[in-house]
């Protein structure tokens, strides 16, 4: 289960910039249905791809603090209205996957 806590803006900008300041800071892409690093030759989109031939698509980034996904529920929340707007079908995120990007 995903932690609750009380954020707020400074707390969560605070969090960032320690993060950066450390070089902690890295990207990753869901591809495949796995999470791999942005720089990994498996991070890649097909030429024939929607999303890359017409820009179709919806990209959440989300800070991490001490293994806790900050305002998580509010990402959700946009993810599912922006795929509205699109006309695309809201992907189900699987607890396993938050789990799985928090230890990246």
């Amino acid at each position: 289960m995903l932690q609750r806590r009380k954020v707020t803006q400074e707390t969560v900008k605070a969090a960032a910039e320690k993060e950066a300041a450390e070089g902690k800071t890295q990207t990753f892409c869901f591809v495949n249905g796995k999470f791999v690093k942005e720089s990994s030759p498996e991070a890649s989109v097909p030429i024939n791809d929607r999303g890359f031939q017409f820009g179709d698509g919806i990209f959440l980034a989300a800070l991490v603090v001490d293994g806790v996904v900050e305002l998580w529920n509010k990402h959700l929340d946009h993810l599912a209205a922006d795929a509205a707007v699109l006309n695309l079908r809201a992907p189900v995120v699987k607890q396993e996957w938050i789990r799985e990007l928090v230890k990246l």
